[in-house]
């Protein structure tokens, strides 16, 4: 972990004024959805496609002893990330999404085995991020040059198991793809974002880094806020609620939108003033939690529509 987070120790005084954000592609999973009937004719109708598969991911640069705060605000905010930034809109089994993108990892594979989401433990140490690394799963391995599936299991108990003859190089094969993971750029990647208009791409990167300057505080107002408004719900169920339609409609039944409007100030407070233009769009989103795929929703776009 150290080895990794002080990979790139950058100031901030000869970076960009937030932490990088990139629109990430991957080239196989878009031919594989592409594939699928409803996706082929998603692409061919959609003017932003792309946005069902991709997304715009935050880094940030961090130290081991600040790692377990890092991922406790991340983790924190992903139920909100996914109200204020949804862009993947689809229907499923009838039931109308905001964020399909989300929807799509929850049912895959990785989701059946618990491997993505949020953690809704705090971690205390960096001892128990690594812990939450060696409970990931491992489900295959590379022999011979040929993929070799294995029963799941965590890496903990696949390298203890002597009966498994594991090797070093069997790491690689673990995957894991929780909302927020330490990346090999030697960050912390914040990963639950759609892809949002070009014009706002940064917005969701902006958010971030303000909370990060002010991180415990931050932390305390999100705790507070699901603990008072939704009663010590999960991460996770905040976020199952969130990326449906109705369920982000709820959301408005409560003082929950002016409860945000103090996190929107903790955010534009760790900015300097030429960075807080970034976080425009949020002013009047956060009001009425019009997210870009509400509206493309109410333009009447088409959407993915997976039986």
């Amino acid at each position: 972990l150290e080895t990794g987070l002080n990979h790139q120790s950058v100031s901030r005084n000869n970076t960009l004024p937030i932490p990088f954000a990139q629109s990430h592609v991957c080239q196989s999973e878009r031919d594989v959805l592409a594939s699928i009937p409803p996706m082929m004719d998603y692409f061919k109708s959609n003017p932003y496609p792309f946005t069902a598969i991709s997304s715009t991911q935050s880094h940030v640069i961090t130290s081991l002893e600040e790692l377990p705060k890092v991922l406790n605000l991340l983790f924190s905010l992903d139920y909100i990330m996914l109200l204020l930034f949804a862009n993947s809109p689809l229907t499923y089994s009838g039931e109308d999404y905001l964020d399909g993108r989300y929807l799509l990892y929850k049912k895959s594979g990785f989701g059946q085995l618990g491997m993505i989401g949020s953690v809704n433990k705090p971690f205390q140490t960096w001892e128990d991020v690594l812990q939450m690394y060696l409970n990931g799963k491992i489900c295959y391995r590379i022999r011979d040059d040929r993929a070799q599936l294995i029963p799941p299991m965590s890496i903990d108990s696949y390298f203890k198991s002597e009966s498994m003859n594991a090797q070093t190089q069997d790491i690689e094969c673990m995957f894991s793809y929780y909302n927020s993971e330490l990346s090999c750029f030697g960050s912390v990647e914040h990963r639950i974002v759609d892809t949002q208009p070009m014009e706002q791409i940064l917005t969701p990167s902006a958010f971030c880094y303000g909370l990060m300057e002010n991180k415990e505080e931050a932390y305390e107002v999100l705790e507070a806020i699901r603990n008072d408004l939704f009663k010590g719900k999960s991460l996770n169920e905040l976020c199952d609620r969130a990326i449906t339609l109705n369920g982000a409609k709820s959301f408005l039944d409560t003082d929950f939108p002016k409860r945000l409007e103090k996190v929107l100030s903790l955010a534009e407070k760790g900015l300097r003033p030429e960075e807080r233009g970034f976080l425009d769009p949020l002013y009047s989103r956060i009001s009425s939690l019009e997210s870009p795929a509400k509206q493309r929703l109410y333009r009447g776009e088409n959407t993915i529509d997976i039986h």
